[in-house]
């Protein structure tokens, strides 16, 4: 298996966010739902993070934690989320919408959809460069079209009286990215931001994001399934299964010597170009209404000891940077 791998500089400990034992709960008639179960990492200043995982392991409930934007039958339970030496969840309403759009910003999975159908792309951009900059309605669409023109749109002044659907898939993404750069935030959380286009896109909207990360001094949260986009801009690697961290380490690390069960899998079921078949991971992802004992995984693991369907792993620590909650690691 090869990969293709960006050389990423190391970098000294200083983390912007962190996530401290996080839960965040679903309540529905079937039960509560444990969409992010005591989950645990933090991305330093500067740095990009990609967090991986299965669908409905808990990415995107973390960012909606992050940005306290979840659904009403949401709530976070318990844990912290320090975000430059404040803790998000102690704010209230007022406070948090200070620091949302401004501070920490956020690009949805479908552009589509989170762009406002009746409003063109100028007042929309506007509106958010207004609300965090306090500029005049004229400076906002200057503004905003010099942020079009950042993201690569050609002729950015016609593009504000445009409304979304006259935009392409890439560019209501590239759209997405300005209205997420107009508050000038220090770490910009892209959930899925290529999902929904095609190849040479996908390679466009990352590059842009790590240009623009490099540019403005973000620290960047990168939310996908896909190992290899990660590869392609991230350093450093957090992998989630149902609702729980399974491993991070740096992204050298994860391709060449993983050591989650998971990890391996996800792994050796991404598309290869001379593979003859596409591996699969075997079972199915659990219900988090009623996760199974111990570790989540177990079920599925092809190394599954005893003690894994009976207590939960421990973490430990492979080499620096490199932490795995497993069982296996331990023997």
């Amino acid at each position: 298996m090869r990969w293709i791998l960006t050389r990423r500089e190391a970098r000294v400990n200083n983390p912007l966010i962190s996530l401290q034992n996080l839960k965040t709960y679903f309540f529905s008639e079937a039960g509560s739902v444990r969409a992010v179960d005591g989950l645990d990492f933090s991305i330093d200043k500067g740095e990009t993070v990609g967090l991986i995982g299965e669908s409905g392991c808990g990415k995107t409930t973390t960012a909606l934690s992050i940005m306290r934007l979840l659904p009403p039958n949401g709530q976070i339970l318990g844990g912290k989320i320090i975000f430059d030496d404040q803790d998000l969840l102690e704010l209230d309403a007022a406070a948090m919408r200070t620091i949302r759009g401004s501070k920490i910003a956020m690009v949805f999975q479908e552009a589509a959809t989170a762009l406002n159908p009746v409003l063109t792309i100028g007042e929309q951009i506007a509106e958010v460069i207004t609300l965090h900059q306090g500029a005049t309605h004229r400076e906002a669409l200057r503004e905003a079209a010099h942020l079009l023109e950042m993201v690569g749109l050609p002729d950015p002044v016609r593009r504000l009286t445009e409304y979304p659907h006259q935009f392409s898939g890439g560019m209501r993404q590239r759209t997405m990215l300005a209205m997420a750069m107009a508050g000038q935030p220090s770490l910009l959380i892209a959930d899925e931001p290529v999902a929904a286009l095609d190849g040479p896109l996908q390679a466009q909207v990352l590059e842009l994001i790590d240009n623009l990360k490099r540019e403005l001094d973000m620290t960047v949260l990168l939310i996908t399934h896909n190992l290899a986009l990660a590869a392609a801009i991230c350093e450093r690697i957090v992998v989630m299964y149902a609702g729980e961290m399974a491993e991070t380490a740096p992204v050298a690390t994860i391709f060449t010597a993983a050591a989650h069960p998971y990890t391996q899998c996800l792994l050796r079921a991404t598309p290869q170009l001379k593979a003859d078949r596409l591996e699969v991971i075997g079972g199915s992802v659990p219900d988090l209404v009623s996760p199974p004992p111990g570790c989540r995984f177990h079920p599925r693991c092809p190394w599954a000891l005893e003690i894994c369907s009976q207590q939960s792993p421990p973490t430990v620590e492979v080499s620096g940077g490199h932490l795995v909650n497993c069982w296996l690691m331990k023997q």
